[in-house]
């Protein structure tokens, strides 16, 4: 009897389920479900060589796409993985790259899959993560079955930017029986440009690991002399802000009056713009290692696991997130969780979210340049935004300075930015949403 009164879910994504931080939302989400005592099963679209890692008892549908240079087995999507970003840390199709041909390949591909899940969990919930195709396509193939969507900020900038089947795909959006997204802002977009009904949407934020992120037992910060060590961590990537970044650095470096610095790269690459500026070589020849020593040190990491993360932003006093366009950025959290000094951009609804979710939070913020669309800066603002970052910079490099003087570091509250309580506020609806529709 127990058994049947466990709520079921089934989480599905278009894209791999364990890389960038809409794949480590999901994963998170399951294990916090699973701590809620759910059933559950994942539809994910992955390459035949990757590793997926999911609890046990989680069933897991894998789709497959064709990775670039491997052969296109018989029932596999015929092209690379569909990333939600324009560069992903991974081969991968642009939306904007897309057919009516590749579509009906996607939706061939995917719903027979979830389909099959459905069948195999009968779940109260299919949960589909980004507000885009194929959660449209979820909506539409199962009318009877109660579809929720889970925003990430990324769906959002590609409906604006992208007009394959716009209309089509905000019109399932509406239909969706309940929205959640991380922050306000989302909030407002889904009201003024999807028409989404207020009622429906709801905010449940983001969360991190404590498990992991953590400062390791240490309340002090180093005292080591030494350059003030930088690290940035995401997709190495223009509209993560890089460049002008690494050229505010530059400055910093090479004026007489400041400390001088050193930064870690955490990331996958396939941006040959950003690859040139650090070590003069196209992305697929950028590999791990020092890229250069002046005028000050830069040493890439490549793609890090969790637990390797972690322990790289314990090393650094301070963590930079240049970005022009994020939802709520997981890895900010697991910074301040690790103790850094955080550094960022002025996104839209990140201070109200940090607000009422970290009220000490410690984030020093620089002003975000105009936007020509979302993501995409005025290239004549972004001198002015280089300035700003710089002066934000300043200011980070100041705070560590007096740190290293005084031996105390702030430490923001993080615990009400847990997996487990995103979990539990989807898991707040599922009273009014035990039996399938109809």
């Amino acid at each position: 009897m127990e058994e049947k009164t466990r709520f079921r879910i089934l989480s599905v994504t278009t894209q791999k389920p364990h890389s960038t931080g809409s794949g480590v939302y999901l994963t998170e989400l399951v294990k916090a479900f699973r701590s809620s005592g759910c059933r559950q099963s994942v539809v994910a679209g992955i390459y035949h060589s990757d590793d997926v890692n999911f609890p046990p008892d989680v069933t897991f549908h894998p789709v497959y796409y064709t990775e670039p240079g491997a052969c296109c087995r018989p029932g596999d999507i015929p092209f690379p993985v569909l990333g939600m970003s324009d560069v992903m840390p991974y081969p991968s199709t642009r939306y904007d790259q897309l057919t009516d041909q590749m579509a009906e390949q996607l939706e061939a591909a995917f719903i027979p899959a979830i389909r099959e899940a459905v069948m195999e969990l009968d779940p109260q919930v299919i949960l589909c993560h980004h507000l885009y195709l194929l959660t449209a396509m979820v909506r539409q193939a199962f009318p009877d079955r109660q579809v929720w969507g889970v925003c990430h900020g990324s769906d959002l900038r590609q409906i604006r930017n992208c007009s394959f089947r716009r209309d089509w795909i905000r019109q399932e959006i509406c239909e969706l029986d309940r929205i959640f997204v991380l922050q306000s802002e989302q909030k407002e977009v889904l009201k003024s440009y999807y028409g989404a009904a207020p009622d429906k949407v709801t905010i449940i934020g983001s969360g991190y690991n404590p498990r992991i992120f953590n400062c390791g037992g240490e309340n002090a910060p180093s005292t080591v002399p030494g350059p003030v060590r930088i690290i940035y961590a995401g997709k190495l990537s223009r509209e993560k802000g890089l460049l002008p970044f690494i050229d505010g650095l530059r400055e910093i470096a090479e004026d007489p009056v400041m400390p001088t610095v050193s930064l870690e790269l955490a990331g996958g690459c396939k941006d040959s713009l950003v690859s040139q500026r650090l070590a003069s070589v196209d992305w697929e020849d950028l590999k791990p290692g020092v890229l250069a020593e002046k005028p000050f040190p830069i040493k890439y990491l490549g793609l890090l696991s969790q637990d390797q993360l972690a322990s790289a932003f314990r090393r650094n006093e301070i963590f930079v997130l240049p970005s022009y366009y994020e939802g709520i950025p997981l890895v900010l959290m697991e910074a301040m969780a690790c103790g850094l000094i955080p550094v960022s951009t002025d996104l839209p609804g990140l201070r109200d979210w940090l607000g009422r979710t970290i009220p000490d939070n410690n984030v020093i913020f620089a002003p975000l340049p105009p936007m020509v669309s979302p993501g995409v800066p005025d290239p004549e603002s972004l001198e002015d935004f280089r300035v700003g970052l710089v002066r934000a910079l300043k200011k980070g490099i100041s705070q560590v300075e007096r740190q290293r003087q005084t031996g105390l570091r702030r430490l923001p509250e993080t615990k009400n930015a847990s997996w487990q309580g995103v979990a539990d506020r989807i898991l707040s609806f599922q009273e009014i949403h035990t039996q399938p529709k109809g």
